[in-house]
């Protein structure tokens, strides 16, 4: 690419939203935290290390896929990146109670690796509420789905 299309492409990518720069930034850090809560639960003994790190090495990439076309106004990114954030859901909320009952019970210490998956699906649980947050503020929805000037 010649350096003046590099220059308009970087200009184009800064003079995105402040939201959809936020968004950007929280779907990878909620590929980041699956990838996580995939090693801790090898390390609980529920995956093996194998499986665990490539299932959240491809999510992180999906994630971190979804949230830099945003940046490129992609409808099929938003959708995506909606979609696949919002699966994980409940799981992530059990695991967030299953760490509640560990703590009250007094138990985190004995059952670590259940304590290591409840702290990062808590920790996924809050980065995805933060990222449907700026996801579905009006800023970013009018910037994805409204026509480019």
């Amino acid at each position: 690419m010649p350096p003046e299309d590099v220059e308009a492409r970087r200009a184009q990518l800064r003079a995105a939203p402040r939201h959809v720069k936020a968004a950007s930034g929280f779907a990878t850090l909620v590929g980041l935290f699956t990838l996580l809560r995939a090693c801790a639960s090898a390390y609980a003994g529920q995956l093996t290390y194998g499986k665990a790190l490539l299932f959240g090495f491809l999510l992180l990439g999906l994630f971190w896929y979804c949230g830099m076309s945003l940046l490129d106004r992609s409808r099929w990114g938003f959708v995506a990146l909606t979609g696949l954030a919002a699966l994980p859901l409940f799981g992530v909320f059990a695991a967030a109670v299953h760490l509640l009952r560990l703590l009250v019970e007094g138990k985190a210490a004995a059952e670590l690796g259940d304590a290591l998956v409840g702290v990062t699906g808590l920790c996924q649980l809050l980065a995805t509420l933060i990222l449907f947050r700026h996801l579905l503020a009006a800023e970013t929805r009018h910037y994805i789905w409204k026509k480019a000037a």
